[in-house]
C-alpha cells in the first residue's frame, strides 16, 4: 500500500526520480493537494480550496505541480517547496478556455497532456471532449481559499 486515508482521490502525479509524488483529494467540505511520501502515513494536505473547484488529474515536475479542475474548468499551478509545503500563491490559469479537465500528465519532453471532460450536458459538440498537448501553464492569480 501507498498511502491511506484518503476520501475521493482524483489524480496521482509526481517525479518518480526524486520519489516525490502528490495525490489530489475531494474530501467533505474542501478539496486538497497532498504531497506522498512512501512509507509514511498521510499528513497535513499541501493545498486546500474551501470553494471546492473539483480537482481531478496533476502533473508534477521538481518545480512546478499543476492540477487540472473539473468543476472551475481551469488549471492551479503550484510552486512546492522541499517539505511539502507550497511557495507563494497558486496561479489559476486557462480557466474556462478549454472547459472541464479531467486528466493530466507531464510528458518526457516537458509538455503536459490534459483531457478535457465537457460532454456530460447542455449540448455536446465534437471538440467537447479532447486530449490537449501543451506548454505548463504560468501566470494567472489566484489565492488560498
Amino acid at each position: 500500500m501507498v498511502v491511506s486515508g484518503l476520501t475521493d482521490p482524483g489524480g496521482l502525479c509526481g517525479t518518480p526520480g526524486l520519489g516525490t509524488y502528490w495525490v489530489t483529494d475531494r474530501l467533505g467540505g474542501q478539496d486538497a493537494l497532498f504531497r506522498l511520501e512512501l512509507g509514511k502515513p498521510l499528513g497535513a494536505p499541501s493545498w486546500t480550496w474551501s470553494d471546492r473547484p473539483g480537482v481531478a488529474g496533476c502533473a508534477a515536475d521538481p518545480t512546478t505541480v499543476v492540477v487540472a479542475l473539473r468543476d472551475a474548468a481551469a488549471l492551479y499551478t503550484l510552486t512546492p517547496a522541499p517539505d511539502g509545503t507550497v511557495v507563494g500563491q497558486p496561479a489559476k490559469v486557462m480557466e474556462k478556455t478549454y472547459g472541464r479537465f479531467s486528466a493530466a500528465t507531464l510528458a518526457p519532453d516537458g509538455l503536459i497532456w490534459l483531457g478535457t471532460s465537457n460532454k456530460d450536458g447542455g449540448a455536446p459538440v465534437s471538440s467537447d471532449d479532447r486530449v490537449l498537448r501543451l506548454e505548463p501553464p504560468t501566470g494567472g492569480t489566484a489565492g488560498k481559499d
